[in-house]
């Protein structure tokens, strides 16, 4: 969420959303516009802006926008972004099983296949409510689990998935709960 007035001292904050949307490719942060002139509002547009907030303002409407950006957030679909050569990927977490990874590389498999890019399982950023890690080779999506038993996991494509000591009580725990 950024509060982002449009009249900076060295930017216009339409060029800062402007960059954020077409640029960073970011559709998911919030943002709302501040400024004292209401003559912005339609050039905005293009930005989709949660709200545009025209001076002066109260610390109730600000509120206002976080509390339903809040909301909006818990609705939104997450996506799982990373880089193959100079592209960005992008896939809906409910879209992916599970991650290996061999050597350096991570291999993403979802329910359409899979795909491959430079990483570590470590570095990955996912949700601990949706994702656990059951090896020091594997990350699975809890909602493909179709069986666990105290050393393997079970998915729903059929594929059985080791789970190693290291991580069996945080497995049965979180597949548990």
């Amino acid at each position: 969420m950024i509060y982002l007035d449009i009249e900076l001292a060295r930017l216009n904050g339409v060029e800062v959303g402007r960059y954020i949307r077409e640029k960073l490719l970011d559709d998911y942060t919030q943002i709302a516009f501040i400024s004292a002139k209401s003559s912005y509002a339609l050039e905005l547009f293009q930005i989709r802006p949660i709200h545009f907030l025209v001076k002066p303002f109260t610390p109730r409407q600000v509120i206002g926008i976080l509390e339903k950006a809040m909301e909006l957030q818990g609705h939104q679909v997450k996506i799982f972004s990373y880089k193959t050569g100079k592209a960005e990927n992008r896939i809906p977490y409910k879209d992916i099983m599970y991650f290996s990874s061999e050597t350096k590389k991570i291999i993403v498999h979802t329910r359409n296949g899979s795909d491959s890019f430079y990483g570590k399982l470590s570095e990955l950023n996912l949700p601990d409510t949706e994702f656990v890690q059951i090896h020091k080779s594997f990350i699975i999506n809890k909602q493909y689990v179709t069986r666990f038993k105290f050393d393997s996991v079970l998915l729903s494509n059929n594929e059985e998935l080791p789970i190693s000591r290291a991580y069996r009580k945080t497995v049965r725990e979180n597949l548990m709960s």
